[in-house]
């Protein structure tokens, strides 16, 4: 290897491989999303790296339509709120937890009945498509007609998209703006 600090790119299945010459290569592993691990490895020997989940640089990464970006390269108006964040609230239900939280979400509380005491939510104002303008509710993925059963602690991260560069991938039926909910995954580290 010519440059001692080049940089690899791994194909879909994360298999990689490094010409180099010398006793010890330092490799330096890394992607959004997990910690980043460094380890030095003799030469002409197969190595697995596996590396930890870390909630750390995910405030990097933005949540949107059916993938995920860069903060930087968002072009649409997008809002995101972490579960640690929204628990900060102390509110029962998870759409009153979301009051004031985020720029462009409004939320009406109604009644305060146990069982009746959802806040409506609204993106940048009252809609005009199917009349009740009530924003797109997607939980991992799968579109639901609401999010208040959910258990605050679940929450990974909400994600509001408020215009139509960012629900184009929805169509019409985004028309008054997206809650995008992702919920925490199950994390496996090894015992050592």
């Amino acid at each position: 290897m010519k440059d001692p600090k080049a940089v690899l790119a791994a194909d879909v299945t994360g298999a990689f491989q490094v010409k180099a010459s010398g006793a010890n290569v330092t490799i330096t592993v890394s992607m959004t999303g997990y910690t980043t691990s460094t380890l030095t490895v003799p030469t002409n020997k197969e190595i697995k790296v596996v590396l930890a989940e870390s909630s750390t640089g995910l405030g990097e990464v933005v949540i949107m339509g059916y993938g995920q970006q860069r903060r930087s390269t968002v072009v649409g108006s997008v809002s995101q709120i972490n579960g640690e964040q929204l628990k900060q609230m102390p509110a029962m239900n998870v759409t009153n937890m979301l009051a004031g939280r985020l720029p462009g979400l409004t939320t009406l509380q109604q009644s305060g009945r146990p069982g009746a005491d959802d806040a409506t939510l609204r993106i940048r104002g009252t809609g005009t498509y199917s009349g009740g303008a009530a924003p797109m509710i997607i939980i991992d993925d799968v579109q639901r007609p609401s999010f208040s059963n959910l258990d605050p602690n679940e929450i990974e991260s909400i994600t509001i998209l408020k215009d139509a560069v960012s629900t184009a991938v929805y169509g019409l039926q985004a028309a008054n703006g997206i809650i995008l909910i992702t919920t925490k995954k199950e994390r496996t580290n090894a015992p050592w």
